[in-house]
C-alpha cells in the first residue's frame, strides 16, 4: 500500500466512526411482531368486547374502553363512550385491532387518538358536568341508563298509554328523583346536575314534561347514529373537490351484522367478508346510513307486521318485494347500493330475504340490554 493511500485510510476511519455512532444514537422504534394477522386479531378481539357489553358489569365495561385517567381515575372520550355503548367492528380503513384495554395494557395509540377526535355535541355536552370534554364514571352510568331497558317502539307505546292516563301533565323533581337515585346510586347525585338543569332548570321548579323527555332520548338516539357513522367514515373528495364524509360498503354491511346474536354473528360477518368488490368498495353516504338505522328502525314493528303477512301466504321477500316494502311500510327509498348490500348480507342462497335474521339483527340494535 503507497503512502497517500495510508494517509486517506486514515483520514476517512474518524468520519466512517462518527457515521457509526450517529447511527447508534438515534432512537429507533421498536416494531411490534404478532403471530396473528390484523384481521384476525380484530375479529377476536371484536367478540371479546361484545361480550364484555352483553355481560360484564358497567364499572368493568367502563373501565375496559376509558382511555384517560386523571389522579388515577378513568374518565372517556366521546368515542370510547361510543365503543362502549354501541357495538361497532374496527373500520376497513383502521389499523387498530382493539376498542379498549384492559389493567396494566397499553392503550391502542390510534384508538386513543380516534377518540379524541370526537367531540362532544350539543346532546352529549349535557352530561359533561365540569366541561372538560371528559366522561366520568357516574355520567356514562346515567347515558347508559337513560338508553337502557326500553326500545324506542316500546317507549312509544308506553308514552301513549300515560298520555291516555293524563299522566303526562308533568313529573316533577322529587318523583324522578328517588327513582334515578336508586338506579345510579347516592353517590351520583351532584355528577348529574347538568342533566338535572337542563330538565328542571337552575332553580330546579321547573316540570319535566313527557314530551321533552321523549324529545330528549330521540334527540340521544340521533346522536348516536352520527358518531356511530364517523367511527366508519373516511375522509374523501367528492365531485367538486370538497371534503365529504361517507363510509365503504364492507364497513356499513359491518355495521348491520354486529349486533347479532354471538353464535350467529360470525356466520354473518363471513357474509360480509365474501362481498364483491364493488358493493365493498361503493360510498355511502350518511343519509343512506340514516335511512336504514333510523328510520327503518323505527318502524321495525310495522315491517315485521308486512313480512309475517308474506310468509303466512307462503311468498318469499325478494329484492323488488323488499324494496317496495320499505317504501310502503316505512317510507324508505332504499338506494341500490344499500339494498344491493342489504340483500347480500341477510339474503339466502336463492336470492330472497332471510326475514328471521333480518328482524332479530335490527331489533337487538334497538335494544341496548343492561348488564347486571
Amino acid at each position: 500500500m503507497s503512502v497517500a493511500a495510508a494517509m486517506a485510510l486514515m483520514l476517512s476511519l474518524p468520519a466512517a466512526c462518527g457515521a457509526l455512532e450517529q447511527q447508534e444514537q438515534r432512537p429507533s422504534k421498536p416494531r411490534k411482531m404478532y403471530l396473528l394477522g390484523l384481521q384476525t386479531r380484530q375479529r377476536i378481539f371484536f367478540k371479546y368486547e361484545k361480550q364484555m357489553r352483553d355481560f360484564s358489569p358497567m364499572d368493568k365495561v367502563f373501565e375496559y374502553f376509558a382511555s384517560q385517567e386523571r389522579d388515577n381515575i378513568k374518565y372517556m372520550q366521546p368515542g370510547d363512550m361510543l365503543h362502549a355503548i354501541v357495538v361497532t367492528y374496527p373500520p376497513s380503513h383502521s389499523t387498530t385491532a382493539r376498542a379498549g384495554s384492559l389493567d396494566g395494557e397499553c392503550q391502542p395509540e390510534d384508538c386513543a387518538v380516534q377518540a379524541s377526535q370526537q367531540k362532544l355535541n350539543s346532546v352529549f355536552t349535557q352530561f359533561d358536568v365540569d366541561g372538560d370534554g371528559l366522561i366520568s364514571y357516574y355520567e356514562f352510568l346515567l347515558l347508559r341508563t337513560l338508553l337502557s331497558d326500553i326500545s324506542a317502539e316500546e317507549f312509544n307505546q308506553v308514552t301513549r298509554k300515560l298520555q291516555d292516563l293524563a299522566i303526562s301533565a308533568g313529573l316533577c323533581k322529587k318523583q324522578t328523583g328517588a327513582a334515578r337515585n336508586r338506579k345510579l346510586g347516592s353517590e351520583a347525585g351532584d355528577c348529574n346536575a347538568g342533566l338535572l338543569t337542563s330538565f328542571f332548570g337552575k332553580d330546579q321548579s321547573r316540570r319535566l314534561h313527557l314530551q321533552k323527555f321523549t324529545d330528549f332520548l330521540t334527540c340521544l338516539h340521533e346522536e348516536l347514529v352520527v358518531m356511530e357513522f364517523a367511527h366508519y367514515s373516511a375522509p374523501c373528495l367528492d365531485m367538486a373537490g370538497q371534503a365529504a364524509a361517507s363510509i365503504s360498503g364492507l364497513d356499513f354491511a359491518r355495521s348491520l351484522v354486529v349486533t347479532a346474536d354471538i353464535k350467529e354473528v360470525e356466520r354473518l360477518l363471513y357474509k360480509v367478508d365474501r362481498l364483491d368488490a364493488e358493493l365493498a368498495g361503493s360510498q355511502i353516504s350518511h343519509e343512506e346510513f340514516r335511512s336504514v338505522h333510523i328510520l327503518l328502525q323505527s318502524n321495525l314493528h310495522d315491517l315485521r307486521v308486512a313480512m309475517e303477512f308474506m310468509e303466512q301466504v307462503e311468498k318469499n321477500v325478494d329484492n323488488e318485494e323488499f324494496k317496495k316494502m320499505c317504501h310502503s311500510v316505512a317510507g324508505v327509498d332504499l338506494s341500490d347500493s344499500v339494498l344491493s348490500i342489504l340483500m347480500a348480507v341477510f339474503g339466502d342462497a336463492s336470492g330472497c330475504l332471510e326475514t328471521s335474521t333480518f328482524l332479530e339483527c335490527m331489533k337487538r340494535r334497538g335494544v341496548l340490554k343492561t348488564c347486571s
